[in-house]
């Protein structure tokens, strides 16, 4: 295997660099939490599971709590492999497949 097969990629997802031998990023340099340990290796410290967790409650709170009344009215697409929805004009807005 080559090193491509084993790289990692920074864990802030607004970056696209790699993580150097030394557990920094080579494009922003954020360090990786746990990299000198082989068993903490990727993981979330707390901070970040905290900010993540959330992040998750609110966003399930902003869907919940969401008044839009057409919400019950939507139509998914036909096509079982596509994930849109139907529109105005009787056409999934992702795939453009007729209702």
């Amino acid at each position: 295997m080559s090193e491509w097969d084993h790289r990692q990629l920074c864990p802030d997802g607004a970056c696209l660099g790699v993580i150097n031998t030394d557990g920094a990023c080579t494009v922003c340099g954020r360090v990786v939490p746990g990299w000198g340990d082989e068993r903490q290796r990727g993981l979330r410290g707390p901070a970040e599971v905290e900010v993540a967790t959330q992040e998750v409650a609110a966003a399930a709170a902003a869907v919940v709590d969401s008044d839009d009344p057409d919400w019950d009215q939507r139509r998914l697409c036909p096509d079982g492999a596509c994930t849109g929805l139907v529109g105005s004009d009787g056409r999934c807005g992702r795939c453009g497949a007729r209702a």
